[in-house]
């Protein structure tokens, strides 16, 4: 026991773990699938009113893609629904594009979405 040790001891701290690198790579390994299914998964989404918001925001903080299809709410709550989601997005990094008229996907930041449609200026 070196002098370390019997330091420790009279401290009564417990014994160093001994490190285990196969352990690490298992866990680094079961890290990398389970974001790499976040990834993969797209979730369809139809609020029908601005209380919604909140499953909404569940779904991209679990780090999936959202198709957001808003033809179900009227005008008001669509802009209060579009300013909450801006402000979620926009703490998560996200981004936010308008794919149709009251159609929008939600990306995570580490997520590329292309599209040809034409920009009309909401994207955040």
């Amino acid at each position: 026991m070196n002098l370390a040790e019997k330091f420790r001891e009279y401290l009564g701290y417990p014994e160093k773990e001994e490190y285990d690198q196969e352990d690490r790579v298992e866990e680094l390994q079961e890290e990398a699938q389970e974001s790499a299914a976040a990834v993969a998964q797209i979730s369809i989404l139809c609020p029908r009113a601005f209380e919604d918001a909140s499953v909404v925001v569940d779904h991209l903080n679990q780090g999936r893609t959202i198709v957001l299809n808003l033809e179900s709410i009227s005008g008001e709550a669509v802009r209060r629904l579009m300013d909450f989601l801006g402000g979620a997005a926009y703490a998560k990094d996200a981004r936010i594009d308008r794919i149709a008229q009251n159609a929008y996907v939600i990306t995570p930041y580490y997520v590329e979405f292309f599209s040809d449609a034409e920009d009309d200026g909401f994207s955040l």
